[in-house]
């Protein structure tokens, strides 16, 4: 991955602060998340907060020059990719699956 195409509320020092690390110290491979549509930001930023707000830090990469098209536009219309650490990919895609709807009571 390009660490030109990094960007969101972390910094860089910050994210591999925070990214788990192998046994020799390295930091753990990234794991492809989601690719979500970025109208304006909001639904994936929403969804890389609520991630990191339950620990799992994430890496943003906008694909196909997508990075330079949201500077000068406001939005990447490529989407942006959401990457995890490979160990927590499976928490990840949990708290990202809907909640089950439950049975209304019958009137």
């Amino acid at each position: 991955m390009d660490p030109q195409d990094l960007s969101g509320a972390l910094s860089h020092e910050e994210l591999l602060r925070r990214w788990p690390k192998d046994a020799y110290g390295d930091p753990e491979e990234p794991a492809f998340l989601v690719n979500l549509r970025e109208d304006g930001g909001l639904w994936a930023e929403m969804t890389a907060s609520r991630l990191e707000a339950c620990g799992i830090p994430v890496l943003r990469q906008y694909p196909w020059g997508g990075a330079a098209v949201r500077l000068y536009l406001g939005a990447a219309h490529s989407g942006v990719d959401l990457y995890v650490p490979v160990s927590r990919l499976d928490e990840a895609r949990q708290l990202l699956e809907p909640a089950p709807e439950e049975d209304a009571p019958a009137p």
